[in-house]
């Protein structure tokens, strides 16, 4: 499992800490050690036209004055999904040094519905831009449950 330091830190205020609290592993020194951090992200031409051209959404974005066009696309950079996405990428194009390889999935709550007015696209539809897999919550707790996610539940 790889948790890019942003979403580390986004983990802490969303929902007041929750994840962290179910998932204390996250905080233990070895897990924060592999933590990749934000600066070990170097995006290339090709994955910022994705971000310029194929993650926003023009029909909202364009609505904005330029120097708040500018803020919303730095904080984006500065997001989770984009560390996330980042990621997806680098194993996806096999780029020399990647520290991902091509069973890399994304982990996400995110599904592929509308976007909610949102400036940049959800990461389901970003990942399928360029090829990115991905695997919605439900889902991956129907795999490691083999199944028995709905029993699991009834029973506890």
């Amino acid at each position: 499992m790889i948790v890019p330091e942003a979403v580390f830190e986004e983990c802490k205020y969303l929902k007041k800490g929750i994840i962290l609290e179910k998932l204390s592993f996250l905080k233990e020194k070895d897990f924060k050690d592999r933590q990749i951090k934000t600066d070990q992200l170097i995006p290339d031409k090709t994955f910022m036209n994705y971000v310029n051209h194929n993650f926003v959404n023009r029909t909202i974005f364009n609505k904005l004055d330029a120097p708040i066009q500018k803020a919303q696309k730095e904080a984006y950079i500065k997001s989770g999904d984009y560390s996330l996405l980042l990621c997806a990428y680098e194993s996806v194009k096999d780029l020399k040094d990647s520290i991902f390889n091509d069973e890399a999935y994304i982990l996400t709550e995110e599904s592929t519905t509308e976007n909610d007015n949102k400036f940049f696209y959800k990461i389901p539809k970003c990942c399928r831009v360029f090829g990115a897999k991905y695997i919605d919550l439900a889902n991956y707790l129907e795999i490691v449950t083999e199944g028995k996610l709905e029993l699991i539940l009834k029973n506890s």
